[in-house]
This record gives structure tokens, sequence and C-alpha cells, in this order.
């Protein structure tokens, strides 16, 4: 299926039909050589000079035009190495919209080569499909080389070099064979199902959660489901558990099998889970926002070609969580390595007429590299540094924003410009309830994505406008956002649910000080059922999306807060946001420590991330918080605040409101547009943030 695996095509098309694509953050040149190789034999050398951490894509190389049919299983296998230690993403995408990710595989590189597979078994036929090695995750020197996609099911021994398809012309006709292939091979597993359990609720499914979660109090266990059937009859060496920690525990984990791997992750409960055997190893839980790895040899070294339950208990009340399969990055993953494959079975030979010497044959650079204009792969597995809650980057919030510009996209395109040489990387623009699509909208998200600019969209509003509805409104609203997020789901994977809901006019409810406390926790009650709503329509919808509650205003947000931690809402949302305005970085800081301690009384609460999705200081309004007398001192205090929460816990991308002066903005804007002509102010603010480094 794939042609020119082996890179050994001659003159300028040399790397034809392949590849190398680079998108903003990213850098990089393609050239073949055969300096590496002991054979003598082509490779692609992909020398990276800028990258992106938590976007690897930023650096392709791909090739299209790979057909699959539904039911065949496909192996991807390849061989690669790196000039130091590193990772290379594998995926299998579709070429076209809506750019749906088949399978995509992390594998980590050493100085020597090694030979990698995986597969994938089709669900779906497509007649064209990209292969794609996103390398963009760090700078240094990459190869690849013997790529190949087959039908058939995926296998421990690794595959020798592809025969290469051109034939040069020369004088001299040596046989070789191919150099030795490794003995050991190394494969990453993401669990085929995984799911908490929880006594305290027997019969809720946690399945679609990102988050696994093990406790003693209520008494709460992580299960996990691995297929190892692909190992075949190859030896274990060496397996090692890798969990991305959201909650840290100073309480002891016990790792345990079961015997039964029927369960399912959408149906799995505390009432009918699995039994577990006695504890075959443990371990300490590690610390919020650090990868856990845990060596597990002792449970799986005799499960190859087995299905392998997995779970995690404690009897420690200070809980421990880390991400699971559902969430967009940082999976938990379970990383083997088998020993004892060898080589083939047999070797076989091929002819090549020889090869220039090393002096005739520079290494070339293909004249010409596509460079496709695609969005970025829709679900990307960022390098380990970098976590769920805490993706990294500079964002504002854009408000208004499709309705402000309308169907003026040089508009659009003009303000991403703006954020994208301001080095902004998110942008948080709101949706509201529509009968159909937004054509705007659709620009908006293709523009910003085009920019290299992450969007979080904040969903507002259901009918009637303020408050929860009849159960017919629910309906149409858990309809309607089914449809946004299938529309939106390959390019969009942050969804606030409404905006600001401790606050009159954003939700039904008296924020009054003195108003009726019974009718204001039902008023938080009601929002809750709608994040509820919002919630589990999203997760329908897209397992590996990420949910927010709606920001909350820095206004009788402890009020608010007392009735939210009795409720149940931890279970709807991944990643709680506080819009923390104050006239000045100490104010903000007291209300963000004050809300966190809020979210402290109650565990469940104090495990989530927080995020800023605004602040701001504003030159116009003397009578609300944030208030300043210049655009220097708006430029300083943003130079003070955004570090200061960062310390103070605040994870990144912290959201600046906002880009640009329009009606309603009053001096909070780091720029100001002239809606016509599109002529532009860059103030103060816009250089501050655009020099910002967040310190380490």
């Amino acid at each position: 299926m794939i042609a020119n695996g082996s890179f050994e095509n001659i003159g300028s098309s040399w790397l034809s039909p392949w590849y190398m694509q680079t998108k903003t953050g990213g850098a990089a040149t393609v050239s073949q050589t055969n300096a590496t190789r002991a054979d003598g034999s082509y490779s692609a050398l992909l020398n990276v000079t800028a990258a992106s951490a938590a976007q690897p894509w930023v650096v392709q190389l791909s090739q299209d035009k790979l057909a699959i049919t539904n039911g065949q299983t496909y192996t991807v296998a390849f061989s690669a190495k790196a000039a130091v230690g590193r990772t290379l993403d594998a995926v299998l995408q579709q070429t076209a919209s809506p750019y749906a990710v088949y399978a995509e595989n992390r594998f980590s590189l050493t100085t020597a080569w090694q030979t990698f597979s995986f597969s994938y078994p089709a669900g779906v036929s497509d007649p064209d499909v990209s292969l794609h090695f996103n390398v963009g995750g760090a700078t240094g020197n990459v190869w690849i080389d013997a790529v190949s996609v087959a039908a058939g099911n995926w296998t421990a021994t690794p595959s020798p070099a592809a025969t290469p398809t051109p034939t040069r012309t020369a004088t001299v006709t040596p046989t070789r064979t191919p150099a030795a292939v490794p003995t050991t091979a190394s494969v990453s597993l993401l669990p085929a199902s995984d799911a908490t359990v929880r006594a305290d609720s027997p019969s809720t499914n946690y399945g679609s959660a990102t988050t696994l979660t093990s406790d003693g109090s209520p008494i709460t266990a992580a299960y996990m489901k691995f297929d190892l059937t692909g190992l075949g009859s190859a030896s274990i060496k060496t397996a090692t558990l890798r969990m991305m920690v959201t909650n840290g525990s100073s309480g002891t984990q016990s790792l345990k099998l079961g015997a039964d791997t029927s369960w399912g992750e959408s149906a799995i409960t505390y009432s009918n889970r699995p039994a577990l055997g006695a504890a075959f190893k443990t371990f300490a839980g590690g610390a919020q926002g650090t990868w856990a790895t845990v060596d597990v040899t002792g449970g799986v070294s005799g499960m190859a070609g087995r299905v392998l339950t997995l779970a995690i208990d404690s009897a420690s009340s200070d809980g421990y969580a880390f991400y699971s399969r559902e969430n967009p990055i940082d999976k938990v993953t379970l990383v083997i390595e088998t020993a004892g494959a060898g080589s083939p079975s047999s070797t076989p030979t091929r002819t090549p007429t020889a090869k220039p010497s090393s002096s005739s044959t520079p290494t070339r650079t293909p004249t010409s590299t596509p460079t496709p204009t695609r969005m970025p792969t829709a679900t990307p597995s960022p390098a380990p540094t970098v976590t769920a809650s805490s993706p990294g980057g500079k964002g504002v919030a854009l408000r208004p924003f499709v309705q402000y510009w309308g169907s003026n996209r040089a508009g659009m395109d003009s303000d991403f410009a703006d954020m994208k040489a301001g080095g902004i990387t998110w942008a948080r623009i709101d949706l509201f309830n529509t009968a159909s699509p937004d054509p705007n909208f659709d620009y908006a998200v293709q523009s910003a994505k085009s920019h290299g600019i992450n969007v979080l969209i904040t969903v507002h509003k259901t009918p009637p406008e303020t408050d929860l509805g009849t159960d017919a409104d629910r309906a149409v609203y858990r309809t309607w956002l089914g449809q946004m997020v299938d529309r939106y789901k390959y390019h969009v994977k942050y969804w606030a649910i409404n905006n600001e809901p401790n606050l009159h006019y954003e939700w039904n409810i008296d924020d009054n000080a003195g108003s009726n406390q019974t009718a204001y926790e039902a008023s938080v009650a009601r929002y809750v059922q709608h994040l509820r709503d919002g919630y589990e329509t999203v997760k329908a919808k897209d397992p590996s999306a990420v949910v927010l509650f709606a920001g909350l205003s820095e206004w009788t947000v402890e009020r608010y807060m007392d009735a939210l931690i009795k409720t149940d809402a931890y279970r709807y949302f991944d990643i709680i946001p506080f819009h923390p305005y104050g006239y000045n970085p100490d104010r903000v800081l007291s209300r963000f420590n004050s809300f966190k301690g809020k979210l402290n009384l109650n565990s469940n609460y104090s495990r989530k991330p927080i995020w800023v999705t605004e602040i701001g200081f504003n030159t116009s309004w003397s009578n609300k918080a944030g208030y300043v007398t210049s655009e220097q001192t708006k430029a300083s205090y943003l130079a003070q605040t955004l570090p200061r929460l960062k310390a103070a816990s605040a994870q990144l991308p912290i959201f600046w409101y906002t880009l640009h002066e329009n009606e309603d903005v009053g001096g909070f804007a780091l720029t100001r547009k002239n809606k016509t002509t599109l002529q532009t102010t860059y103030l103060p603010a816009y250089y501050t943030y655009r020099d910002l480094v967040y310190p380490q």
C-alpha cells in the first residue's frame, strides 16, 4: 500500500509520493541519506529546527491515497532512529474533511535503529487515508525507513526492510542481505476499555470519564483492560504502566489482576465489577502533573497473547487519579518490550545495482515539498511534559467575535493574524444556540486553525435564554449541542458549558447578597442539571473532548461555591474556570486564592484543574473591577498578574480579556482595530503579552 517506503527513488523526486509539511511553530528540512544504514541503503532524514512539545504535528512526513476496507486489520511497520532519545507519533487519518483519526501510536526512539509496528482493525471503508509521522515535538534529527502498511494482524517480530521499487542503472550488481533486525520490539498499548467504579454510587457507570480514580473513602477503583493478543507467543521482557497524575496521593496504591475480561467500559459499575486477586505490586501515588511509571512486569509477564484486566485500588482516603484513555492527551499507557522475536524465519535477498559512492551522492533536498493546508491532526498525543489540564500557551477571550464580524472573513483573519504574531495560541469563542449551523462560525474555527490557534468554545444559553427550561427545552438543547460537537469535534476539543452562571444576566439567579438562600441553591442546582446535560452530550459525541464548568465571575463567587460544593457537579466537568478580576495584581491573587480555598473544602472539587478563562484590566470603566488609569499601567499589571496566577496553580493557558476594542469592551483590549479598514493599533499590553515568558 505504501509507495517508496524505503526512500530509494533517485533524482529530484526521490521523496515522492511522500511529502513533508510544517505548520505554525514547526520548521524542518527533509533529505535523502545513506550515511546511517550499515548496508548503505537510503532513509529519509528530517532535521527539525523548530518544534512544539504540545503539538508534534507541526512537522509531519506524510503519504496519502491509502485505501482501507471495513473489517480488515492493517499493520503499519517502519524503522526509525533519532540523534537523541525522543518520541515519534504514527497516525492513520482521513485525508479529507472531517479528518477523522483512525489510529495513532507513540513510539520512543533511540540513537539506534529500531523496527516498530502496530495494528489497526478498520471500522470503516475509506479510499483515501493518510499516514503521518509527527516529529515536531522536539528539535533534532530523525531518520525513517522501511515503511509499510499491509493487511494482517500485528506481530512482535520486526519486519525486514522493504524491497525498493526503483532500479538504478550501474555496471555492478552485488547481492546483499538486509541488515540484521533487532531481536526485541517495543509496543505502547492504550486500554481497550477503562473505567472507575465507586462504592458510593454502586449503579453508576463512569466509563466516559477522562480520569481514573483510586480511593479508600469512598471505596473507588480504576479498572483497565489491555489486549495483548497481538503479542502472540512472544516473551514479555518488561512491562511499564505510565500514568499522568491528575491528583497526587500520599497513600499506597495496589495493582491487582482480574480473571474476568468480559466487562465493557460502558456497562461496568461497582455492583457488577469483576473480582480482583491479591496485590502483585504497590506504589506511591506521585505528584499532580507528573508521569507515574510503574514496573508491572511481575503481573504481566505471562500474559502475551491474552486479554488482561488490570486494576488499581487503595486503602488510603487520600485519593489518586490519572488520565484515562478518553482524555485527548497523556492517556494511560502500557509499554511492553518483547524478547526472543529473533530474525525473520527466511531472510530475503535483494539485488540492487551498486550505489554510487558517498562522495558522488551528496544529501539531496527535494526541489519542492508539498505544503497542503489541512487542519492539524484532530486528537494529537503531545509530549509527556504537557497535560490535558495544562496544554500551555497564551489565550485571549474573544467576546463578541462571530457576532461582531458576521460574514467579514477578512476581519476574522486579521484578528487571528494579530494573535499569531503576538504569540497567542488559544482563542475562547462564544457559540450561541441557533436553529442551524452558522457558516460564519465554521469559518472562524477554520481560520483559527489555519493560523495555529486552538479553540475553546463557550456554549451560551439554552431556551429559555437564562435558565434550564422545561424537559422539552432541554431536549432541544441537547440535540443542538450534539450537532455542534459532531460538526466541530475534529478541530475543537475543549467545551465550556455556559458562562458566569452566578450572575443574574447569565442565569436565572438572584445574585444580591441578601436573596433567599433556598431559591439561590435551587438556581445552582438547575445549572448543575444543565451542566450534566452538556457534559453527557459532549462526551457521547466525542469521548476525547474536555468539558469545562462555566467560567465563574468573581462577584459573589464565595456564596456560589458554598452552594456548589454541596452538589455532585464535580462528576460533570473536567476543568473549572474562574474570572478573578480585581483592581490590581494583589486583589486578583487574593480572589483567586479565595476561590481555590473554597474548592479545597471538598476533595472532589479540589482535584480539578483551574483555568482562568477571563482576566484583564480596563482603562474606561472606572466603576468596574480592573480599572486602571493608563495603557502603560494595564501592560504593567498584565506582566505582574499572569505569572503570579500560574504560580498560584492556575493552569495554562490563561485567557486575557480581550483582543481588540468594540462596542461593549471598555478599554480591556490589547489592540484597537478599525472595523472597515482593519487598520490596527497595537497597545502596550499587546507587546507585553507577546514578550511574556512564564517562569517554569
